[in-house]
């Protein structure tokens, strides 16, 4: 999902499972940054601001397309590549009537993948970013998102720094209708479909209402403190959030209290999704980590580095 920078996409399914959680190693946020400061596989990723209160609301990173480099953001929460502005067109990539291309290969860093399908987004524009990088490019890699020095890994097979690998707090997740799904906890509030999406920056967790009373305490949206009104296509929405109760846990790592937020309109997407899907973390519940999504095997599970 992305705010401003995206709108909703449904895509087909993927469907790979995995459960437990995995005891971390001791080790420091800056030990592991270490070999991701030089290796070839990392690149440099910038913030883009969503508006003037919200500098932190994507990340874009450079991204070669049978050589040409484009910037791109970076978000899980679609399942497909997408390049915007009729660019395919004009690339040769795509013919006029094409909704999708595949071209030879994309690159991050040094790190290749082969035939990647793009979605020929004609009629999208993007002042700063030609497109999107989408979680198909990560499934049978590592990603490594340093949110404390802005860099992005993607790691083949074998690649992937061993440091890092044990010093990570290690949770199963699960892959399926395109979605990376983690298992999270607030309270007494559980699931094992909270959506993982790095186009979402600005919602720490994105709940339907009800769960969202629930965790926050409050007996109404109108109660909450906080307010931000973004697009979702030409509709402007309003979400409303507030502070947890308690705090909250992805796997068995703590992630301190956040703000949790819910949908004001009575069209919340959560609900009409077609398949389960129970809320959204996004970006700003890890900004203190280094996060590693390892979708490099069957073995599906996501890594949690904490300073």
């Amino acid at each position: 999902m992305r705010e401003t920078l995206r709108h909703w996409r449904y895509l087909p399914a993927l469907a790979i499972c995995c459960c437990g959680t995995f005891p971390a190693w001791a080790g420091t946020v800056h030990d592991i940054s270490d070999p991701l400061r030089t290796s070839s596989h990392c690149v440099k990723f910038e913030w883009l601001a969503n508006d003037a209160t919200h500098p932190k609301g994507a990340i874009a990173i450079p991204v070669s397309v049978d050589g040409i480099v484009f910037f791109f953001q970076v978000d899980t929460g679609t399942g497909i590549d997408i390049l915007y502005d009729g660019i395919a067109d004009r690339r040769g990539w795509s013919s006029p009537h094409e909704k999708t291309f595949r071209p030879h290969r994309l690159m991050v860093g040094d790190t290749v993948v082969t035939d990647p399908l793009f979605l020929n987004w004609r009629d999208e524009k993007a002042e700063q970013t030609s497109g999107e990088l989408g979680l198909a490019d990560l499934v049978g890699k590592t990603t490594v998102i340093d949110y404390l020095h802005q860099r992005f890994c993607l790691f083949s097979t074998g690649q992937t720094p061993v440091s890092l690998l044990k010093t990570a707090r290690w949770t199963d997740a699960s892959l399926s209708h395109s979605k990376f799904f983690v298992p999270m906890h607030v309270g007494q509030f559980q699931s094992d479909n909270i959506a993982l999406d790095t186009g979402s920056s600005l919602f720490p967790l994105w709940l339907r209402s009800a769960d969202w009373r629930a965790v926050t305490g409050k007996n109404s949206l109108a109660a909450a403190r906080y307010s931000v009104r973004t697009n979702h296509f030409a509709d402007k929405v309003i979400f409303r959030g507030d502070m947890t109760q308690a705090e909250l846990f992805v796997g068995t790592t703590a992630l301190g209290r956040q703000i949790a937020y819910a949908r004001t309109d009575i069209s919340d997407p959560l609900q009409d999704w077609g398949y389960r899907i129970d809320g959204i973390l996004g970006n700003a519940a890890f900004l203190n980590t280094i996060l590693v999504i390892d979708m490099a095997d069957s073995h599906i599970r996501l890594g949690i580095i904490e300073p």
